[in-house]
């Protein structure tokens, strides 16, 4: 056997095994997330990148972080008038299964808002515009002016426009934040 047959030989038990440790890996984290620990998390909303996270549980949070946190009560009845989030097969969606996954974008005595450019800014800083029509032609409820985030809060952030996050609905209250993810096997969607 010549050295290109060999290095062709070597190259797929390679691939192969790689792929096999992918497989098991996948499959193992594919139970850690539906086991009753909850070690992993699955993101599927195009507003973050898509992939497993791996969740961190404490109540200590920095400007960055991305966590996952239950909506409020406002944010979930436009959600789901909008169709945002799935009901289940009754039409209901039950407060403590809306969750959400965005950055922290600001914490308490930090600014945000929108200006009249319709420019979105953080702290001074421009981190990106605004959609005041969402995909079905209706007006999004957009944070214009200048806010301070209050103690206790924090404002969500995400990088696509058309995310929903403190541009359109301002702070969440830090209480309601599940947990902090750190990212493991990523991408964002095309």
């Amino acid at each position: 056997m010549d050295n290109q047959n060999r290095l062709k030989k070597f190259k797929e038990k390679v691939f192969t095994r790689s792929m096999v440790k992918v497989s098991i890996f996948c499959m193992l984290c594919m139970g850690f997330m539906y086991s009753s620990n909850k070690l992993f998390y699955l993101n599927v909303s195009a507003s973050m990148p898509i992939g497993i996270y791996a969740r961190i549980p404490g109540d200590s949070y920095r400007v960055g972080d991305i966590v996952t946190y239950h909506i409020t009560d406002d944010v979930l009845e436009l959600s789901l008038g909008r169709g945002y989030l799935p009901e289940d097969d009754k039409g209901i969606m039950k407060m403590k299964d809306a969750m959400l996954v965005k950055t922290i974008g600001a914490l308490a005595g930090d600014t945000y808002g929108v200006d009249g450019r319709d420019e979105f800014f953080i702290n001074g800083k421009k981190v990106g515009g605004i959609d005041e029509i969402d995909s079905q032609g209706r007006r999004m409820p957009v944070q214009r002016g200048k806010h301070v985030v209050e103690d206790g809060k924090f404002l969500p952030y995400a990088k696509p426009v058309n995310s929903l996050d403190g541009r359109y609905i301002g702070t969440v209250p830090l209480d309601r934040i599940e947990c902090r993810l750190v990212p493991i096997i990523t991408t964002w969607g095309e």
